[in-house]
């Protein structure tokens, strides 16, 4: 039984069904349509059919009293500021419950987010296993990348919490002293996000210096499969100089083009990218989750700093980038693939039906 079919779910795990295992959409009661809290879009009551043999959601407690699991990108319960009070309380309990059969966070990240919690015993880590997002390959066209020209990509609609803005600083400084380099963003420039709260006014001015730039191409949204067969594959580095991402999808797209990362030390994207091999990361100060705990402008001068020279590095090295880019597509191949979460999904559901599923022990 599945709660959600939307991207970055569906494709994470519904889309690619493990063998021997039939998915069925659960009838939830839509909590959506009539509130925003946190605690009410992510908890689920389910209506019917009465033919699953256990739940499995994304983000969200369970009120049933029957078999469920769950996978989770960053924290739990998915509350929000809601870390108190009886129905907090309440949530922890079903988390505890024999009824919640096992606990899937998307990344180490999210594992010591949840082993932080001073309610995390071993009622939790004994069910509680990381199982990383997994994307299937869109098949790339056939292009030729010699041009000339080093291609830059960076894409996300987040653009200033995703380090868009960074990138156009490290580029423009690059671009006064060689032509030979070509920057593609694909964003609607949105504002706002709860980690840098850019203001509409940031926006408008990196809207008007990327417009007026002759080495930036801009489009504010892409059809998808025109982004994965032909924009991504055609271009030499995805630069993603992200200040705070629960994983970091694209990341994964662009394993699955064969096309080198440029990123930062947050979160997740250590667990993807190891210096030299499929990319190289840019060392920032985080805690133990992976988190900036500081954010200001000493931060962004530094990021900003080692994108120009690593990307100028990069950019004098066409069979490194060649190099990696074929390691980025191996490490899809072995670790990130749709086939390779089918298998380990089918796997964890059979052990979680016949009992013998365990996860990590505090011991």
């Amino acid at each position: 039984g599945m709660s959600v079919r939307s991207y970055p779910y569906g494709r994470a795990t519904y889309l690619n069904k493990p063998e021997g295992i039939e998915y069925i959409r659960g009838w939830d009661f839509p909590f959506h349509r009539y509130t925003s809290r946190d605690f009410l879009l992510n908890t689920h009551l389910f209506l019917g059919p009465g033919n699953i043999d256990l739940f499995h959601t994304w983000n969200g407690i369970v009120a049933n009293s029957r078999p469920w699991m769950l996978s989770f990108e960053s924290y739990l319960p998915r509350y929000g500021s809601m870390e108190q009070g009886r129905l907090y309380d309440w949530a922890i309990k079903k988390l505890k419950a024999d009824d919640c059969k096992a606990i899937l966070p998307t990344c180490k990240a999210a594992l010591k987010r949840l082993e932080a919690y001073p309610w995390y015993d071993d009622s939790i880590a004994g069910k509680t296993k990381v199982s990383y997002y997994a994307i299937e390959r869109v098949e790339p066209e056939k292009i030729d990348k010699d041009t000339g020209k080093t291609k830059i990509i960076f894409i996300g609609h987040d653009f200033f919490r995703k380090g868009g803005h960074l990138l156009v600083n490290a580029f423009e400084e690059i671009y006064k002293t060689r032509d030979d380099v070509e920057l593609t963003i694909v964003s609607n420039l949105s504002y706002g996000d709860y980690f840098t709260n850019a203001s509409q006014e940031l926006a408008h001015e990196y809207g008007m210096r990327i417009k007026e730039h002759p080495g930036i191409n801009h489009y504010e949204s892409v059809d998808n499969r025109k982004l994965l067969a032909e924009m991504l594959p055609g271009s030499d580095i995805f630069a993603f100089p992200t200040l705070d991402d629960t994983f970091g999808l694209v990341v994964l797209e662009a394993f699955s083009a064969g096309v080198p990362v440029l990123s930062t030390s947050v979160r997740a994207i250590p667990e993807m990218i190891t210096n030299g091999v499929e990319g190289e990361l840019i060392d920032v100060h985080t805690d133990s989750m992976g988190i900036i705990p500081d954010y200001n402008a000493e931060v962004e001068r530094n990021i900003t700093r080692d994108l120009m020279g690593l990307l100028n590095k990069w950019i004098d090295q066409p069979q490194a980038l060649k190099k990696m880019g074929a390691n980025a597509l191996k490490t899809w191949e072995k670790k990130f693939s749709s086939a390779v979460r089918a298998r380990e999904l089918a796997g964890i559901y059979r052990a979680v039906m016949d009992g013998s599923f365990s996860g990590n022990s505090l011991s």
